[in-house]
């Protein structure tokens, strides 16, 4: 995560001293690639490092985080002009490094790589520079998962060997051996993550990872806030469609708040059906509004504050669990061993798939109008509703008792 923070200073370096729009297109596009390379590294690291009662909290406040972030930017581009703007922002990564080094490696990752004492200092120092005895729990917990991962591992790789398979070495006898091996090619470590990521325990999670991911992306906001103004400015809204996006994009903040404080007690799956529901409700009556259903049912001096109402609402409703809880998701139901690289590939999608609905939602609003687009993000919204009853329920739970539920991924209930 450090190393990521060196190109983002060169792009924000690269606006500053643009000369021409193929400098600004170029750093764009680089901003673009690191962004996608920094949320998984970011997100895993989060999810690791957390206690299970606050895990979907912390999880929680990053999109918060996020909002902040744009707000700042934004704030700091009405003090002064875009160039000064940059370069002020590109010391914001510095700062990200010099934070980063302070903070220790997952214990998770630690026990992964043989280093049990470095793990153990690392628990303590994440649970407030606390004793040993106070965290030996979780951390034996840590440990005994790890080494059941790795051991199940090994016995795949020896299951094919038939005759040998009884002389299946232990993980402990593994580790010794591991020097003799660390000279691999790249062809066999591309060989290792693939077998990785096409085993069923990896691949029916990641599918379900993906499944939320295209929901979250076609409920709707990630792509019309894109068009956020000028949407508004077609609908001849009684304010300002500038002041109107502010509007919505502070309901979404207050979305991500609200998440922090409620998914402890509510937990991540009726929380996840209940923005889903609000979502494709506010997507159905601004549709219905668009079509003319909701005229002469409500008061005529509001019939004009529909459709931002409607759109603050669903603003509250995506960032109060479609959006958190897609992304926390992400980081909790993905086997420990592959996890990097299948987290990878499922951000990767939900960049790509934003990117689709972006590029196509033009063609789609003259194909289908408006209405008939809004139309269609409601139903995405209505089928996510019946895909949650596959969701486990992980909001508390430790990662190693998230992941020893079976190969359907039900959810364990007695732990």
């Amino acid at each position: 995560m450090m190393l990521l923070n060196i190109p983002l200073i060169a792009c924000w370096l690269i606006v500053h001293f643009a000369t021409s729009n193929y400098a600004l297109y170029f750093a764009n596009g680089l901003f673009g690639c690191v962004m996608g390379l920094t949320t998984a590294p970011g997100l895993r690291y989060v999810i690791e490092i957390s206690e299970p009662s606050l895990r979907g909290i912390l999880v929680a406040s990053t999109s918060l985080f996020i909002s902040l972030g744009f707000s700042f930017i934004i704030f700091l581009n009405s003090l002064t002009d875009w160039r000064q703007t940059a370069a002020i922002s590109a010391s914001i990564p510095l700062l990200c490094i010099i934070i980063l080094f302070q903070v220790p490696e997952t214990p998770m990752w630690l026990v992964s790589k043989g280093r049990s004492d470095a793990a153990l200092k690392s628990l303590r120092w994440l649970r407030g520079w606390t004793d040993a005895e106070t965290v030996r729990e979780e951390f034996e917990k840590i440990v005994s998962f790890t080494k059941n991962q790795n051991q199940k591992l090994l016995k795949r790789q020896w299951s094919g060997k038939v005759a040998e398979y009884k002389n299946c070495p232990t993980v402990e006898e593994a580790e010794l051996a591991e020097p003799a091996s660390t000279s691999q090619g790249l062809s066999e470590r591309v060989r290792k993550m693939f077998k990785d990521m096409t085993r069923k325990e990896m691949l029916i999670p990641l599918t379900k990872c993906c499944i939320i991911f295209a929901i979250n992306c076609f409920s709707g906001v990630p792509i019309l806030r894109t068009y956020m103004v000028k949407i508004f400015d077609d609908l001849n809204l009684p304010v300002d469609p500038k002041k109107a996006s502010v509007w919505v994009a502070l309901m979404g903040m207050l979305g991500n708040i609200g998440c922090m404080f409620v998914i402890k007690k509510l937990k991540k799956k009726p929380l996840f059906l209940a923005s889903l529901a609000g979502s494709a409700l506010c997507l159905f009556s601004m549709a219905a509004d668009l079509m003319g259903y909701l005229e002469g049912t409500v008061i005529a001096s509001f019939h004009r504050w529909c459709h931002l109402t409607f759109a603050m609402a669903l603003y509250f409703f995506w960032n109060l669990g479609i959006q958190p809880i897609a992304w926390s998701y992400l980081g909790e139901i993905l086997p420990y061993k592959g996890r990097g690289p299948a987290t990878s590939v499922a951000s990767s999608f939900y960049f790509i798939l934003t990117f689709v609905g972006i590029r196509t939602f033009p063609a789609m609003t003259e194909f289908l109008r408006l209405e008939g687009v809004l139309l269609f993000y409601a139903v995405v919204c209505a089928a996510g509703l019946f895909f949650t009853h596959f969701l486990p329920e992980t909001e508390g739970r430790h990662l190693s008792d998230i992941q020893a539920q079976d190969k359907e991924g039900a959810e364990t209930e007695k732990l």
